[in-house]
């Protein structure tokens, strides 16, 4: 009989899939994809993997956990090893990278080099480890996996407390050795305790959510007796805050105020208490813990600077720009005097805000810019904001990828105010779609860390992408939602949501309702917090309302600050071409529209040139410039379908219907529509018509949109001049 020998070689991505189909009854996605393609097409191992997954689904059981099959596969071949091959095994899991032959023979005490080369040989021949001469690598991230999880706790902690003790022993640091000092430590370990202070010291500055949860557990495994209690709690405070989890610091802290008596100590709390507050837009308990602190007798100098730089921090919500810029600089010059870096950091954020809150944004760089040279990652997320309002969104994106990467391209270890830039990073590029997903990230990311200002901002996002695509009921629902964002104080957050509400009644055709809510909020900003809104394309859309609702105050005071925006920040194409956008669609001035299409296509956000596109199209439609009227109109259509942007390029749509639909004979107006285009054409509001009338305002709503249709005007200014033609009598 002849005899044939079959090479088998590792299965291939389509033969994985195929296998996947047969056992799930159709591709494997997500982590089981994942698992399964991480195998390195071992048949034995895939076969396995299916069989628990599609028993673990007909059980009705939707976890991730790793299949009992392939847990009882793989710890049936743990069990065929040596004793020392088996332990090398599980240190080797324990450890989670490749281990390195001379590593394993310190930590197994008594093992040479020799022998440990020996074991790994014989858990290749087990299917478990690599064949690697110099290290024991597992043979699969998913066989490491199932590995560790056999180990028993006992032994597993055991084991972690070996790995630490050696990493502190040969030099490596409190920084490596700092994850095996979290698996293994217990309560009252005074070894792991200072492995852990240790690194999140060490990584404070740079990877704060890190060093959050290192001393977070740090102060949880402290005895309440410890002498240490106050000092480790209060550095638990400090990097809590660092990493912006402003609910644990202030839980930590009202811990240590129970039982500290001393004013100075008090005090000094209070600073890192009003610290975590602000972050949770928690104004007024700031406030209250300001005055307590200050009440304390024998308060350093060194305290009340910091609770000067507090109380300027907090004017940037409160009060004006100009009264927290002054208080800011003096508690500035109170902390370099006193060499303290504290009150210098926080006098140094308020500053930063205020410049934000008017609209200065290579000023707010340079602060923030500073800040982060002073005081770490914490203050990256205002750098990375001011850079993208100045139209330097490759910097900032670079920034971002390096904190992406810093973090492992983990979201659990960034920080809150990084992912919310992240989201205005792919808003404000147009990039729908990912900022909604970010924003659900961040939400998500807010509720485990207790930072309430950056989830309000994130529902404010995720509204106004609603709206844009236009779906007013999504947009309704997430601004409920935001109004709902606990524990922000209504100075945060008044105006946010008014500017969301004044926006989706504006979208719903509701104009002068709109200019009810907006017009009052922001005269009121402009003396308190930020005068005008983050984005350039609300001044547009305040334009647009202001003319829709025949405010002309109004769009005359948009026409102002988006004037004194683009004079702030010179040499920004984004609000240079804005500028010229608003003016020129109040005048009317399709030269000045052409302009600003013309700044606007140096602009890298493609949204603002589309809405310019669409204005100025617009407007050689009204001049009789058919031709160029579509070619601006078709670019903008363009631009609004790739971005998503469905409620605009609704509009543009219609404004294109003009030039191509077939001409329609001329539509009539019944007479109580006469009456209503009459009296708007001579400037009344819909309120004023209404009362003329004996109407509802909303009856005149109704009337006008007739109106507009019939005669294929888009403005009250239009509808004026189409009355004052057809009125016209020959001479």
């Amino acid at each position: 009989m002849q005899r044939h020998r079959l090479l088998l070689t590792p299965l291939g991505a389509a033969d994985l899939d195929a296998l996947a189909r047969d056992y799930l009854g159709g591709p494997a996605e997500g982590l089981t994809r994942r698992r399964l393609h991480a195998l390195g097409g071992n048949p034995f191992l895939a076969v396995q993997l299916l069989e628990g997954v599609s028993a673990a689904r007909n059980a009705g059981d939707p976890t991730d956990d790793i299949p009992a099959t392939f847990a009882a596969a793989i710890a049936g071949r743990l069990g065929s090893l040596s004793r020392g091959a088996g332990e090398l095994v599980e240190l080797a899991a324990v450890w989670g990278r490749p281990l390195e032959v001379c590593d394993a023979a310190e930590i197994l005490a008594g093992a040479t080099v020799a022998t440990i080369m020996a074991w790994i040989r014989e858990a290749h021949s087990h299917g478990l480890l690599a064949g690697d001469r110099d290290r024991a690598v597992f043979a699969h991230d998913l066989i490491r996996e199932a590995a560790y999880h056999n180990v028993p706790a006992a032994t597993r902690q055991a084991l972690h407390r070996r790995c630490a003790t050696y990493l502190m022993a040969s030099g490596k640091g409190a920084v490596a050795a700092a994850p095996h000092a979290r698996a293994g430590a217990r309560y009252g370990d005074d070894e792991a305790l200072a492995i852990l202070r240790e690194a999140a010291a060490a990584t404070a500055r740079t990877m704060p959510a890190v060093a959050a949860a290192l001393i977070a557990q740090v102060f949880e495994l402290l005895d309440p007796a410890d002498r240490r209690r106050a000092e480790i709690g209060e550095q638990c405070a400090e990097i809590l805050i660092r990493a912006q989890r402003g609910s644990d610091a202030v839980t930590v802290i009202d811990a240590l105020l129970d039982r500290t008596a001393g004013p100075e100590t008090r005090a000094r709390l209070q600073c890192l208490a009003a610290q975590a507050l602000w972050m949770m837009g928690q104004l007024d308990e700031i406030e209250r813990r300001v005055s307590e602190a200050r009440s304390g007798r024998g308060v350093s100098r060194q305290i009340l600077a910091r609770l000067a730089a507090v109380e300027a921090l907090v004017l940037t919500r409160t009060g004006s720009a100009q009264a927290a810029t002054e208080a800011a600089d003096a508690a500035l010059v109170r902390g370099r005097a006193l060499a303290d870096e504290p009150s210098q950091l926080v006098a140094l954020e308020a500053l930063a805000e205020a410049d934000t809150s008017e609209g200065r944004y290579e000023s707010a760089r340079k602060r923030y810019r500073t800040l982060r040279a002073l005081g770490g990652t914490t203050h990256l997320a205002g750098e990375i904001a001011a850079l993208q309002q100045l139209d330097r969104f490759a910097e900032a994106g670079e920034l971002l990828a390096q904190v992406h990467q810093l973090n492992e391209g983990r979201s659990t270890h960034s920080l809150p105010s990084l992912m919310l830039a992240q989201v205005l990073q792919d808003f404000r590029l147009g990039r729908l779609a990912e900022a909604e997903a970010g924003a659900v990230t961040v939400i998500r990311l807010c509720d485990e860390s207790g930072a309430h200002v950056p989830k309000f901002e994130a529902w404010l996002t995720s509204s106004f992408v609603a709206v844009i695509r236009g779906d007013l009921t999504l947009a309704r629902a997430r601004l409920r939602s935001a109004e709902q964002t606990g524990l922000v104080d209504d100075a945060l957050r008044r105006p946010g949501t008014l500017l969301i509400k004044g926006r989706i009644a504006a979208a719903e055709g509701r104009f002068e309702d709109s200019v009810r809510i907006l017009k009052p909020l922001m005269a009121s900003l402009a003396v308190s917090r930020k005068w005008w809104p983050k984005s350039p394309e609300l001044l547009r859309v305040h334009a647009g309302i202001a003319v829709a609702a025949g405010d002309h105050e109004f769009a005359g005071q948009t026409v102002r600050r988006a004037k004194v925006a683009a004079e702030r920040n010179p040499g920004v194409a984004s609000f240079e071409g804005v500028a010229l956008q608003v003016e020129g669609f109040v005048s009317g001035d399709t030269a000045t529209l052409r302009s600003a299409v013309k700044v606007l296509r140096e602009s890298p956000r493609p949204f603002l040139l589309a809405g310019a596109l669409a204005d100025y199209g617009a407007a050689l439609l009204d001049d009789g410039d058919r031709h160029s009227g579509v070619a601006a109109l078709s670019e903008a259509r363009e631009l609004f379908t790739v971005l998503g942007a469905n409620f605009y390029l609704m509009q543009v749509e219609r404004d294109l219907d003009r030039v191509t639909a077939p001409a329609a004979a001329p539509q009539r107006l019944t007479r109580a529509e006469q009456r209503v285009a009459q009296l708007v054409s001579e400037g009344h509001t819909n309120q004023s018509v209404a009362l003329a009338l004996g109407v509802s305002v909303h009856t005149v709503n109704t009337h006008l949109r007739a109106v507009f249709r019939k005669m294929g005007v888009r403005s009250r200014v239009q509808l004026a001049n189409a009355m004052s033609v057809a009125t016209a009598k020959p001479r």
